[in-house]
């Protein structure tokens, strides 16, 4: 895409000095019909859809999905013959978890995580965030300083954000300013008066 200068110059260059489109090519180093477009066009036309992108699966509308639930099998007809149904662009599997639950059911563990690095070390951790409960504020040990306690003392290879995600769940307090988000934020009376008005 060129600027709108580009654009300016190359008519100014044909249209107003009388320059053929073959000299404005050479000398812009432009090909001919990129000059044959520029002098169709004033401004750069850019890039426009013909068609509309189409998303099958993301354009599947919760209707589309319930008529295809509703869908029932007409009289003498079993599941072995064929019926014509809508195409969905789904498979059947699909179709029927769609059908047996209202809202996606999302995917769930079967096991917990497994963290074969910092699995042996998890008491050691434990028993740090135990003793810093009752230690004063400013002798209470950081994520970051637990991590090089157990590099240092326990010879731990595995990276400082593994340890900082289990403290923080550990801990189970969210008083840190990159946890502020999770607190909602109080609303003054005239902004609800506001609202409610």
């Amino acid at each position: 895409m060129f600027a709108v200068e580009v654009y300016a110059a190359v008519r100014h260059f044909v249209f107003i000095e009388g320059n053929s489109r073959r000299e404005a090519a050479r000398v812009f180093g432009l090909s001919r019909e990129t000059v044959s477009k520029m002098c169709r066009f004033s401004l750069p036309p850019g890039y426009t859809r013909t068609k509309p992108v189409k998303k099958p699966k993301l354009g599947l509308s919760r209707e589309t999905v319930s008529k295809m639930c509703r869908f029932s099998l007409p009289p003498g007809y079993t599941r072995t013959k064929p019926v014509k149904k809508p195409k969905l662009g789904l498979s059947r599997e699909t179709v029927s978890k769609m059908c047996r639950f209202s809202l996606p059911p999302g995917y769930t563990r079967t096991k917990p995580v497994k963290k074969p690095k910092l699995g042996v070390l998890l008491p050691v951790i434990d028993a740090i965030l135990e003793a810093d409960r009752t230690a004063p504020s400013k002798q209470r040990h950081s994520a970051k300083r637990i991590f090089e306690r157990l590099r240092d003392e326990h010879g731990y290879a595995g990276g400082l954000t593994v340890v900082r995600d289990y403290v923080r769940v550990a801990r189970g307090d969210c008083g840190r300013p990159s946890c502020r988000w999770l607190i909602r934020p109080v609303m003054r009376r005239s902004t609800l008066a506001r609202r409610s008005a």
